[in-house]
């Protein structure tokens, strides 16, 4: 596994010299039904596992577009759900998918202006069927229909709560 991740780290470093290797800031999730404690659809890469009836995995859901945070007064936000699932690829395809991602907001993401550097908003100006053609392009893999699974989504607010110390101090 780390010589894949050196060989894929060598293949986006090669690809351009003239610019940056990565988006500014980039993020990438695996979830694993029916948990979903990266809430993938927060994020702007992210896998869902999809397991056969033994259990194994078969494949990932991809999701694009994430970006729950805020939105720096930028002109109209982009949910996460209205991204929602991009697709389906086989496991072997997976990184060749996750690479053409990266570049493909690397080489079309707003690299001049901080607060519209995210990959939901290269989705929002470029459009997701444009988008998903030039991911689909640059991997050289067609994307399935999205299979159907249910991954939990808690968008309830986290709540703090004020404890007595109970002595069990580190």
């Amino acid at each position: 596994m780390a010589s894949g991740s050196r060989a894929a780290r060598k293949r986006l470093s090669s690809r351009s010299t003239a610019r940056p290797t990565l988006p500014r800031k980039f993020k990438i999730v695996v979830a694993v039904p029916p948990s979903n404690d990266v809430d993938v659809f927060a994020h702007d890469l992210g896998y869902i596992a999809i397991a056969d009836a033994a259990g194994n995995v078969v494949g990932w859901n991809v999701t694009v577009g994430g970006g729950m945070g805020m939105t720096h007064g930028e002109r109209g936000y982009l949910s996460a759900h209205r991204c929602g699932r991009h697709g389906f690829c086989e496991t072997t395809d997976a990184v060749k998918i996750a690479e053409a991602v990266v570049t493909v907001q690397r080489d079309w993401g707003d690299r001049k202006s901080r607060k519209h550097a995210r990959l939901k908003y290269t989705i929002e100006d470029r459009g997701l069927d444009n988008f998903r053609a030039e991911v689909e392009r640059r991997a050289g893999v067609k994307l399935a229909r999205a299979k159907a699974v249910h991954v939990h989504v808690d968008r309830r607010p986290v709540r703090l709560e004020r404890r007595e110390p109970t002595g069990a101090g580190i």
